[in-house]
């Protein structure tokens, strides 16, 4: 998926898929940009800034709940972690930073079974290093 012209939120905090955070909206570009994603219903992408660098990977996020807000604009909001993705472009043509992006597909969760037998080829790796031999009967007579 790719989203042309994504707003942003530059924060020193990072958001993960599914991870719900509470924030207090009260800079002026900051009130802007999530005035205009509340009326498009459009997700933003939180990124982490460190030392004024942007970082190259952060997470799209859609605003879940209005909590509070008061007349000049400042809100109360929960949001919601939606998809990884990395910056491909950022724009500085507006009151706040937005960016092309690509989302960035995680590799599938390896299966339980794929899992204990990689444990069990570590684990007999590291008794030949120590010196002992294993033999497969040590192993049926356990799982046993």
């Amino acid at each position: 998926m790719q989203l042309v012209a994504l707003p942003l939120f530059p924060l020193e905090i990072v958001l993960y898929p599914d991870e719900v955070l509470p924030r207090h909206v009260f800079e002026g570009k900051y009130k802007e940009r999530i005035s205009a994603c509340l009326q498009q219903k459009a997700p933003f992408g939180l990124v982490l800034i460190t030392d004024g660098k942007l970082k190259e990977i952060g997470c799209t996020a859609g605003i879940s709940k209005v909590t509070g807000s008061v007349e000049d604009g400042r809100k109360n909001v929960i949001i919601k972690g939606l998809e990884r993705f990395r910056i491909t472009h950022v724009y500085h043509n507006r009151t706040y930073l937005t960016a092309d992006i690509e989302t960035v597909i995680d590799q599938k969760e390896q299966s339980k079974k794929e899992l204990i037998e990689r444990l069990i080829a570590q684990h007999i790796k590291l008794l030949e290093l120590a010196g002992c031999t294993p033999s497969p009967s040590h192993y049926q007579d356990r799982n046993r």
